[in-house]
């Protein structure tokens, strides 16, 4: 059997649509976990707009990145479907 060199270990975290990373109410670091099935629990509170998804440092930088760009999304697919009922 190989033997496998060392990984780093995972966490997840909880992306809420159009809020960004679960955290406390204190404005904490996001909530994060090494198990999925943890985070997963998490989640389920939210329902559909939460997703889980692996968690890093870098992630949490690009928080306003990902926001910005779903905004971006929601503002879009709100001008199409204005059109669509004005014409």
């Amino acid at each position: 059997m190989a033997v496998e060199p060392d990984q780093p270990e995972i966490a997840y975290g909880v992306w809420l649509r159009g809020e960004g990373w679960l955290r406390t109410p204190k404005g904490d670091p996001p909530f994060t976990d090494l198990s999925r099935e943890v985070a997963l629990g998490a989640a389920s509170f939210f329902g559909r707009r939460a997703r889980v998804v692996p968690f890093d440092d870098a992630m949490l930088e690009l928080e306003r990145k990902f926001l910005d760009g779903e905004r971006g999304l929601i503002h879009a697919l709100g001008r199409l479907f204005k059109r669509e009922a004005q014409g």
